[in-house]
């Protein structure tokens, strides 16, 4: 059996010695890891996220449109969208500026 050089962990000594075991063998492909956000957002974080619209620093200080978020919010709590995308970044980055501006 060969030694890999030691620059080559993980992934790469793992995939030679299934090459050299199984030479036969493909490594399965590779999956992105996903989350559940939308599922969240729509779950366990909805009381949050609908918090951060009603008195959060994002938008107090009107860094956004609040009636804008409040219809994506609907249609994605509605499952008319997926609004993920907008949402999740909204209320990270209102947890994080309420956080910053008010430490604990």
């Amino acid at each position: 059996m060969r030694v890999l050089a030691p620059r080559y962990g993980g992934k790469h000594l793992l995939r030679g010695l299934l090459k050299e075991l199984l030479p036969e063998a493909r490594a399965p492909a590779q999956t992105a890891f996903r989350t559940p956000v939308g599922r969240w957002l729509r779950g366990p974080l909805a009381p949050v996220l609908q918090e951060q619209m009603a008195s959060g620093a994002v938008f107090s200080e009107e860094w956004l449109d609040r009636r804008a978020v409040a219809q994506l919010a609907g249609e994605h709590m509605a499952g008319r969208g997926d609004w993920t995308h907008v949402l999740w970044p909204v209320l990270s980055l209102g947890l994080w500026l309420d956080r910053f501006r008010d430490p604990v």
